[in-house]
């Protein structure tokens, strides 16, 4: 900052005015010196360790020691400095400013944005970026050109280079373009790859090269590109540490709308002229020019539309053809999305949303993406009180029109979507479930066979002979060893019968459904006192033709729910109801004490829900108005065959 007010002050007092400040470049090594300073401290300052703003500092630096140099050089000349003295600032002028453009500008793109490389493999590529950018400078300095305040070259001119000199600026303009390469193609890199704030940040510094690297094509004034530089340090700034300031896509948009729609204008109304002129073989008069600007007005609106839908789809998706939209949902869904943050990807690729995310009774089911600004929400229909949350772009407050007129029709489709997979992703835990359960239940079986039945049996097997040996030495004592081993098989007996039970309850296969229940419920109530619950059972008999699954299920669930009454109830009457229509419902009411106000589901509860869930069912157990606990079930009768 020191340097640019000096240089300043020194331009004011060598008194040549401001167009030969324009002619020497003070002016626009002045201002590229403010903003790369004034970027650079904003970055170095908010990112220290970010290598991007120490380097655009150092660019300021350099135009700014170009600006006092060139300010000092006008000074000196008019107050008659040493001639030594001036050649020196001469050189220091031509000598500055390339480091900006030649090295500081081109590592800051392949740093660009967090202040690491794309990849290990980029290493080299930096390497040599920079040492062609240490030979760009060396090339600068070497100019045999002098500024208009000056009295002759600097020390670095090299006039041995003189047949180059018409070429220079060509050669100045290339090398310039080839240094910036290698950042553009890890821009496009990182774009391709990265995520939707990484691609704003892209797009930020993507507008600012576009905008100044075609101008120089063009043959643009050197000073007037220098100042298109300007926009380099700042779109850097802006994608760092506020990429959310605008909606850069609709910029960018817009940009490209109109500097191709003015390119095609140039081109077609060039050509008009120049083929009209060829077939009339005359002069191109007033006339002629109208009836041509005429044409091209005409055409103007219908090719501004057209082109604003080409690139409104590169940028914002195809939002602006719903049924196309809804084609696209369609097919990817059933092409590639098996989960529900694949569901939630795939609406953020078709309208470029930075985020998404199912909500469902509050909780968050599944996300996408991230989060930036505001944030909108869609309810979905035919999937319950589930919510589609999206994520406004940044720089807007809110979704646009064309937005939700897609996500009008996407709606319907999407809850059924998310209903299917939620209910496909609970079938299968439910599968997973079942065979892990049906596993612990062979380990228990094994183990029960193998630690019980299976040291009896081989006991008595050893018995026997020895029994055998015995009856005609010690009849005895053979008699003795035959009932211990009879009082072995017995319960031997009992261990296979209570294995066999715990597999399928034997008044299972004893008696049908009811007959069960209603031997079980009697049975409960001859053990109790006149005083305690009574129990009475409504249930129409016989019920024929149910699976034996749901046999099993139902006896389970209405046992376990008596065992509960009869331990925590304080229950004086408990009712046992069975019905049938399409599915068994299984109903077991109490007038007791009623479920506590924050009730710790114990293994019982959670053991008569398992089974119902098991088979396709539901299970409710919950607290009555009027006091007690009402258990129901809901079985149904068509269950899949590798349940049953």
């Amino acid at each position: 900052m020191a340097e640019l007010l000096g240089a300043a002050g020194l331009w004011i007092a060598s008194e040549l005015g401001w167009t030969v400040a324009f002619g020497s470049f003070v002016v626009t090594d002045g201002v590229l010196g403010l903003a790369f300073l004034g970027c650079g401290l904003l970055l170095a300052s908010q990112r220290p360790r970010n290598p991007i703003g120490w380097l655009i500092l150092a660019g300021g630096f350099a135009h700014a020691t170009t600006a006092v140099a060139v300010s000092a050089l006008a000074y000196g000349v008019g107050a008659g400095w040493s001639v030594p003295l001036l050649r020196s600032l001469d050189t220091l002028a031509h000598c500055s400013w390339p480091w900006a453009l030649g090295v500081c500008i081109p590592l800051a793109l392949l740093l660009f944005p967090d202040g690491e490389l794309p990849g290990r493999a980029w290493r080299k590529v930096t390497v040599a970026t920079a040492v062609y950018g240490v030979l760009f400078v060396a090339w600068t300095a070497t100019d045999t050109g002098t500024y208009p305040v000056s009295a002759g070259s600097g020390y670095s001119a090299v006039h041995a280079f003189a047949p180059l000199l018409p070429l220079r600026g060509k050669i100045e303009l290339v090398s310039i373009v080839l240094l910036l390469l290698p950042g553009l193609i890890a821009m496009v890199k990182r774009y391709q790859h990265g995520d939707e704030k990484l691609r704003r940040q892209m797009l930020w510094l993507i507008l600012a090269v576009a905008g100044f690297v075609p101008w120089s094509l063009f043959g643009v004034a050197a000073d007037a590109v220098q100042l298109l530089v300007v926009l380099q340090p700042i779109a850097i700034t802006v994608a760092i540490l506020r990429y959310q300031l605008l909606d850069i896509r609709l910029v960018i948009s817009r940009a490209l709308l109109y500097l191709v729609l003015s390119a095609a204008i140039i081109c077609v109304h060039a050509g008009a002229v120049l083929l009209l002129g060829l077939l009339l073989h005359q002069e191109f008069g007033w006339g002629s020019a109208a009836v041509v600007t005429v044409g091209v007005a005409v055409v103007f609106n219908p090719a501004r539309v057209w082109l604003q839908q080409i690139i409104d789809r590169w940028v914002y998706g195809i939002r602006d053809d719903p049924v196309r939209a809804l084609n696209r949902f369609g097919t990817r869904l059933g092409a590639e999305t098996d989960s529900l943050e694949g569901l939630l990807a795939t609406i953020r690729d078709a309208l470029r949303l930075p985020y998404a995310a199912f909500v469902l009774d509050g909780r968050e089911a599944a996300t996408s993406g991230r989060a930036f600004t505001a944030k909108e929400v869609v309810p979905l229909t035919g999937s319950g009180d589930t919510e589609l949350v999206l994520g406004v772009r940044p720089g807007q407050e809110r979704l646009d029109p064309e937005d939700a007129r897609v996500l009008e029709l996407l709606a319907v489709p999407l809850g059924i979507a998310f209903r299917a997979t939620v209910l496909s992703s609970q079938l299968q835990a439910a599968r997973e479930r079942l065979v892990s359960a049906r596993e612990e239940e062979r380990r228990r079986l094994r183990n029960d066979l193998h630690d019980g039945l299976g040291p009896t049996l081989a006991a008595v097997s050893l018995g026997l002979p020895i029994a055998r040996k015995w009856i005609e030495q010690d009849p005895n004592a053979a008699g003795e060893l035959i009932d211990e081993l009879g009082e072995e098989l017995k319960g031997a007996i009992a261990e296979v019968r209570r294995v066999a039970s715990n597999l399928r309850p034997s008044a299972l296969d004893e008696l049908d459904l009811i007959a069960a229940i209603r031997e079980h419920t009697d049975m409960l109530s001859s053990r109790l006192d006149a005083d305690e619950v009574r129990i009475s059972f409504d249930a129409p008999s016989p019920l024929a033709d149910l699976p034996a699954a749901v046999e099993v299920a139902a006896y389970r669930i209405v046992c376990e729910a008596l065992a509960n009454v009869m331990r925590h109830a304080h229950a004086r009457h408990c009712q046992v109801e069975i019905t049938r229509d399409d599915d068994l419902v299984l109903t077991v009411t109490d007038d007791g004490i009623g479920l506590p106000d924050r009730p710790s589901h114990g293994v019982g509860i959670d053991s008569m829900r398992r089974r119902a869930t098991e088979l396709g069912g539901d299970c409710t157990v919950r607290r009555l108005a009027e006091g007690g606990t009402r258990v129901h079930a809901r079985l149904p009768l068509r269950i899949p065959v590798d349940v049953a």
